[in-house]
């Protein structure tokens, strides 16, 4: 594939390593957010007015919050804050607790559709 080029660089190429850096335990790795950009890079969130210990403004009622994944099967990644996330979880039909919801839903329909019928 590279026939004659092993050993020779490239003019004004540069090699450069970059080791990820190994995931930490903490809150930001529980909550799945970007609150680890503190450590890494305080500036960004500063210029952005954020206290410490959040990662982002919640786009429903601009508290800080956190930016993080959508709490569905949606590509999405916003900012919300705790509460709004939890209501967001429940409320959408592809969160996680909202399918559970949905389906308690479909089913007490059904069986009072049934009842109601018999």
């Amino acid at each position: 594939m590279l026939d004659g080029l092993e050993g020779r660089p490239l003019p004004g190429a540069e090699a450069l390593m970059v080791r990820p850096t190994p995931p930490t335990k903490g809150a930001a790795d529980a909550r799945g957010c970007f609150c680890d950009l503190w450590e890494r890079s305080p500036a960004l969130l500063e210029r952005q007015d954020l206290p410490r210990g959040y990662c982002g403004r919640c786009s429903w009622c601009g508290k800080p919050g956190h930016t993080r994944h959508f709490p569905g099967a949606v590509g999405y990644t916003g900012a919300w804050c705790d509460w709004h996330y939890r209501v967001l979880s429940i409320v959408h039909p592809l969160g996680v607790p909202g399918v559970a919801v949905y389906a308690a839903v479909g089913v007490a329909a059904f069986f009072a559709w049934w009842a109601l019928r018999h």
